[in-house]
């Protein structure tokens, strides 16, 4: 688990990203398992927020580390990578595609790019 404690803001946004996620998933399970009338539009409308949600909590992120610039663990390649090579270092350059990466580096079960151990309980 990441170390929200000591990046407060980053532990703000996570506490509201993990509202939209539950919101997320239980939309998705009104289209998916229950297929309730009017679930779709409301999945579509929530997923629509998440996304929004998800630039800003994206940008919280690269504001924080960006001070310290750590280095990235590429599990793919099983070595790390400094950071302007995965990341960068102007947020508006990074392609939207691409910036869930930084929510990953912070959220459990990330994807293939990690932080260094000591940014990690």
């Amino acid at each position: 688990m990441f170390k929200f404690n000591d990046y407060p803001s980053i532990k703000e946004m996570h506490k509201r990203y993990l509202k939209h996620d539950y919101a997320s998933t239980k939309a998705l399970i009104n289209v998916v398992d229950k297929n309730a009338l009017g679930a779709e539009a409301k999945f579509e409308k929530t997923m629509n927020k998440q996304d929004a949600f998800n630039l800003l909590y994206e940008k919280v992120i690269f504001d924080e580390l960006i001070k310290e610039k750590p280095d990235i663990f590429d599990e793919s390649k099983q070595k790390y990578k400094k950071w302007d090579s995965i990341i960068g270092s102007d947020f508006s350059k990074i392609p939207n595609s691409d910036k869930i990466i930084l929510i990953l580096l912070v959220e459990e079960n990330g994807g293939i790019y990690r932080l260094p151990p000591s940014y990690y309980i």
